[in-house]
């Protein structure tokens, strides 16, 4: 089975007290595997790798003198490793017997060998003309994979994706110097200003950073994979970006850097967004939880289970322990039923365990759990949601984990009280209670509410109040409830918190 993500911060590399600079100015690229570790700062001009006590060694490149603003300046000198010199450098990949930098500032890609730097392709003069070594012309050369075989460029002043052979020949592999967006044949697709690459499966994953989405190029095809639908600006036609969960056809990015992709999901450094979000094998977009929050992630690479992430604006390199939900809650095994609920509220943030290892699948949900996961769900689908309300009962205490969610919600109409005064935020939630609750949330967020099923089927169905009748019969039209293996709704018995994960997670994906 596919591994799920809970996301963790395992280790924090803070890079201080490194004998070249107290610490990075502005990591971008980084690569790793499980012996080594390299980062790009492009801020200092120079590649740093990184020991088996997390400190800092200078790999490459000679670290100039800050001018009055801070700023190390750039050059270009081929030679001895830690005497070369790059200009604003951006990502790291191994080929052939080294590494290939991508010089942006110096518009080439440089390549790391035996203890020195030379130029693989491209000379100093910005333009985009294909040929071998320096008679070929990047502009602001960013995002690099490879195939093994094959290097791939994004080249991004150029708005398009070059390729480079084992014998520095270059080729424009895909896009053109247009800018825009178009999908379909490679030679004719449009991009623009291409920052991250990832080569995976026989695919090439590329982060569109102009145009906010997430691209992939298979079988000479270019196909957009998330953010399709960024909204445009009229005055420009240019592609305005957003920040939006769920599906990846209606998820929203803001100048995305980078990408990275294994057998865990899609990740992307959502530059603009100040996130890292994950796409899972079934298409859906959500973003990672991580303490501290991100300020501008700008590179992701993925070492098995690890997510290695920079962050440009502090200076940062986190690695993230990417986990499966059956190895970090004991209580919810692989071959369970709710086990792919539960990671979904986990990695989406709806709610977490009881315990750092328990999640207590069938402890009954009380009324204030519910109302904080109902605020939490609205909030995937409107991040920008401030969940604050004017309603107070006299039994919630004001710093109550779901003080605010609840008065959101009770002003919204989701939720009410026991009685005009009480909520009674530790009485255990009813199945039809919560289904009358999802209820109410999906009119609040506009969805269908014209669809309705009969409940005649279900042996219990006289059991359901008249308050929620109708709510049912939306509910099991919607496919949200289905009945258990005697055919009961059971409308009357409290919600265990693996059936409300599970009610949770289907309702998060209604359209």
């Amino acid at each position: 089975m596919m591994k799920r993500i809970i996301a963790a911060i395992c280790s924090i590399l803070l890079l201080m007290g490194c004998a070249f600079a107290a610490e990075l100015k502005a990591p971008a690229g980084i690569y790793a595997d499980p012996q080594t570790r390299l980062i790009v700062d492009a801020g200092q001009n120079a590649v740093f790798s990184v020991n088996q006590n997390g400190e800092l060694e200078l790999f490459a490149g000679k670290i100039n003198p800050v001018d009055v603003y801070g700023n190390s300046a750039g050059g270009y000198l081929n030679g001895a490793a830690l005497e070369a010199q790059f200009d604003t450098p951006w990502d790291i990949v191994p080929f052939l017997s080294g590494y290939i930098v991508s010089d942006s500032g110096n518009n080439c890609l440089r390549y790391i060998s035996g203890g020195k730097v030379s130029t693989f392709a491209g000379s100093r003069v910005a333009g985009l003309k294909n040929g071998t070594g320096s008679a070929a012309a990047f502009n602001c050369p960013r995002g690099l994979a490879s195939d093994g075989s094959t290097l791939y460029v994004a080249d991004t002043l150029n708005n398009c994706i070059r390729a480079v052979d084992k014998n520095g020949i270059v080729s424009t592999y895909a896009g053109s110097t247009t800018e825009g967006y178009a999908d379909g044949e490679r030679a004719k697709a449009l991009f623009n200003a291409p920052s991250g690459l990832c080569w995976y499966d026989g695919a090439l994953y590329v982060a569109d950073t102009g145009n906010h989405c997430i691209r992939k190029i298979e079988n000479g095809v270019v196909s957009t994979v998330a953010g399709a639908d960024s909204p445009i600006y009229e005055e420009s036609g240019e592609r305005a970006g957003g920040y939006a969960d769920g599906w990846a056809s209606a998820a929203l990015f803001e100048s995305p850097y980078d990408v990275a992709v294994n057998s865990l999901g899609i990740f992307i450094a959502d530059t603009g967004n100040s996130a890292v979000r994950r796409i899972n094998s079934e298409g859906w977009v959500c973003s990672i939880e991580s303490t501290p929050a991100f300020a501008k992630p700008g590179g992701v690479e993925l070492v098995g289970n690890e997510l290695c992430v920079t962050d440009k604006f502090t200076g940062k390199v986190f690695f993230i322990e990417i986990t499966n939900v059956c190895e970090h809650f004991t209580d919810v095994p692989s071959e369970s039923w709710y086990q792919s609920y539960v990671d979904f509220c986990v990695q989406n943030g709806l709610f977490k365990g009881v315990n750092e290892s328990s999640f207590a699948p069938n402890a009954p949900m009380q009324r204030g759990m519910v109302a904080m996961v109902l605020g939490r769900t609205a909030q995937l689908s409107e991040r920008s949601l401030l969940l604050y309300g004017e309603r107070d009962f006299n039994d919630v205490p004001k710093n109550a984990y779901y003080a605010a969610s609840l008065a959101w919600a009770a002003d919204n109409g989701l939720i009410g009280g026991v009685s005009e005064a009480e909520f009674a935020p530790t009485k255990n939630t009813s199945r039809q209670e919560l289904i009358v609750m999802l209820y109410r949330l999906a009119a609040y967020r506009g969805l269908d509410m014209n669809s309705a099923a009969s409940l005649d089927s279900f042996a219990d169905s006289d059991e359901v109040a008249d308050w929620a009748v109708y709510a049912m019969r939306w509910a099991v039209s919607k496919n949200l409830v289905r009945g258990d293996e005697l055919g009961r709704l059971s409308p009357q018995a409290d919600v265990t918190r693996a059936q409300a994960a599970k009610l949770f997670s289907e309702f998060a994906k209604l359209a």
